[in-house]
């Protein structure tokens, strides 16, 4: 018998998994690459997540896929996720796909946006959510942290 969680060289095994898949039920329609957390109003289900709120502050991924409300849509929290420049053009808001080496934070204006610099605004209070760092201009290694308050 093999131990399945046995290491050769520093890498887990090849026929093992390193997370479960989630698919959730999408509240409304997400573009691929989308920031989402878990709703409040409805088990399993997600809503676009925007840093400065009290209903979506929660980053637990981003979406691996355009879908439509009412229909289970994957989402990624962890490891690389490729998306066309374009995509991320349309989650960013800028130009030219993800800017290699930055770090990415849950937009706090717009639900289901990402930025590339920390959030700051007018806010006596603001919550920053890392979701991941871009490897390239289509590739970006997720890393969701949980929400910081930060005080200007």
């Amino acid at each position: 018998m093999t131990d399945a969680l046995r290491t050769h060289g520093g890498r887990p095994p090849t026929n093992t998994t390193s997370a479960t898949p989630y698919a959730p039920i999408a509240a409304v329609s997400m573009p691929p690459g989308a920031p989402v957390a878990p709703s409040t109003e409805a088990d399993h289900t997600i809503v676009l997540a925007q840093a400065f709120t009290q209903v979506a502050p929660h980053a637990i991924g981003l979406t691996a896929a355009a879908c439509a409300a009412g229909e289970r849509v994957v989402v990624q929290s962890a490891g690389v996720l490729t998306l066309d420049e374009e995509q991320w053009n349309m989650i960013t808001q800028e130009s030219g796909g993800l800017q290699r080496g930055k770090p990415y934070f849950v937009d706090l204006s717009t639900p289901g946006k990402l930025r590339s610099t920390m959030p700051v605004g007018i806010f006596p209070q603001r919550r920053v959510v890392a979701v991941g760092i871009a490897l390239s201009r289509r590739d970006m290694m997720i890393q969701v942290s949980f929400p910081r308050l930060v005080r200007p």
